[in-house]
């Protein structure tokens, strides 16, 4: 923290308060770089572990509903088929569908060429 420059009387106190800010001393591209020079800075290493990977998790697919969803997408398709805009923005908009479905779908670029 930094001198901000700000200063006020405190009201309870009546004591002359100097406000303080955060002064960013540098940016890096990795996390690992950071934890370098704050350690470079407080004179200190320690030992970190790596962060866990991230997985990617996949939602749960109800076969029932997206089934049920999949009956309208020929509608859907056949109503927009000229104007892929409005294809996407009606597939993105329509709850379950959106779940299961974007323009680039499989059964979608299937309507599409049917």
């Amino acid at each position: 923290m930094v001198p901000s420059g700000r200063k006020w009387i405190n009201k309870s106190t009546n004591e002359e308060v100097i406000g303080t800010t955060f002064k960013f001393v540098g940016l890096y591209d990795l996390e690992s770089d950071c934890v370098k020079a704050w350690e470079s800075f407080q004179g200190v290493t320690e030992a970190h572990s790596a962060p866990p990977q991230a997985q990617a998790v996949q939602p749960a697919i109800n076969e029932a509903e997206k089934a049920a969803a999949s009956q309208f997408l020929r509608l859907i398709v056949d109503a927009n088929r000229n104007d892929h805009a409005a294809l996407a923005n009606a597939l993105a908009s329509m709850s379950p569908i959106n779940k299961y479905f974007t323009i680039s779908s499989p059964e979608v670029v299937a309507l599409l060429g049917a």
